[in-house]
């Protein structure tokens, strides 16, 4: 059995592990997670994803006013496209891909951990899903190349994708 969440999920409790869920008091430590300047030091974000791509953000050497725009933006799917490829390039940042990718997961886990210590709704569907062995799949459009989730395939049944995220909010579960 598994439990497919993301931002538009019509089941509310998929919904809800969605990263574009509002958390009160998420924030990165600049202890663990340095960005130049510490530009994130002292700044809460709202959602997973504004904390997410705002370290994106930092360890790209973006203005801190960019930072300040993306935690300040509302829709948390504008806040994903802050991160992406076409902003990046219209404001002149450089993503280091290599090193980013060994970030981006530390810095998930991370985040997922914190939520889990912070939301009780978020723990407690990813602790029913967990002991009634449901896995947790989260699902993206873009397809066999998805790194943080993936899709179910109508005609094999199979997820395909790295789902990623769906791994990280079990694996974070149990070791709290």
């Amino acid at each position: 059995m598994m439990l497919v969440f993301y931002s538009k999920s019509k089941d509310a409790n998929a919904r809800y592990l969605s990263n574009y869920t509002k958390t009160d008091g998420l924030i990165i430590d600049e202890a663990y997670f340095p960005t130049p300047n510490n530009v994130l030091c002292d700044k809460v974000f709202p959602t997973i994803e504004h904390a997410f791509q705002a370290y994106k953000l930092a360890r790209s050497h973006a203005p801190e006013h960019l930072i300040n725009n993306l935690i300040n933006t509302s829709d948390p799917s504008v806040v994903k496209r802050m991160g992406g490829r076409k902003f990046f390039n219209e404001n002149g940042l450089t993503l280091y891909i290599s090193e980013w990718n060994h970030a981006s997961v530390l810095i998930m886990r991370y985040l997922v951990r914190q939520r889990l210590h912070i939301d009780d709704k978020y723990r407690d569907i990813i602790q029913k899903a967990v002991n009634n062995n449901i896995k947790l799949c989260h699902f993206e459009r873009s397809g066999k190349r998805s790194i943080w989730g993936g899709f179910l395939d109508k005609n094999t049944g199979e997820w395909v994708g790295q789902n990623k995220l769906g791994q990280i909010l079990e694996d974070e579960y149990l070791l709290i």
